[in-house]
C-alpha cells in the first residue's frame, strides 16, 4: 500500500497526460504529436524523476501501461495499442536513468 501511495502523484500527471491532452489536440496531426513526442517524453520526464527520487521499481511502468490501455480504446485507434509497450519500455528507462543519476543502489 505505501508503495501505491507513492506512484500516486505520477500516476495523476500520467493520467492528465493521457486523459486530458486528447482532449486538446483532436486533428490527426495533433495526434501524431501527441502519441509519438509529447506522451513519451511525459513518460521520460515522470520516470526520470520517480527514478531519482524512490530508485527503479519494475510495478511503475506496469502501472503506467495500464493506464495509458483504456484512452487507446477512448481517444485513439486499437492500432495505437502498440504504445502500450513502447510507453512501459520508455518509462523503465526513465527509472533505470533517474536511479543512475540518483547514485542509489538498487
Amino acid at each position: 500500500m505505501r508503495r501505491m501511495k507513492i506512484f500516486l502523484p505520477y500516476v495523476f500527471v500520467m493520467l492528465c497526460g493521457f486523459y486530458l491532452l486528447p482532449l486538446l489536440l483532436r486533428s490527426v496531426v495533433g495526434e501524431t504529436i501527441l502519441l509519438l513526442a509529447i506522451l513519451p517524453g511525459l513518460c521520460l520526464l515522470c520516470a526520470v524523476i520517480y527514478g531519482w527520487r524512490h530508485r527503479i521499481s519494475w510495478l511503475y511502468p506496469c502501472v503506467m501501461a495500464v493506464l495509458f490501455v483504456p484512452a487507446v480504446f477512448l481517444f485513439f485507434d486499437k492500432n495505437d495499442l502498440i504504445y502500450v509497450a513502447a510507453y512501459a519500455v520508455t518509462t523503465l528507462a526513465g527509472c533505470l536513468i533517474g536511479t543512475f543519476l540518483s547514485g542509489k543502489k538498487t
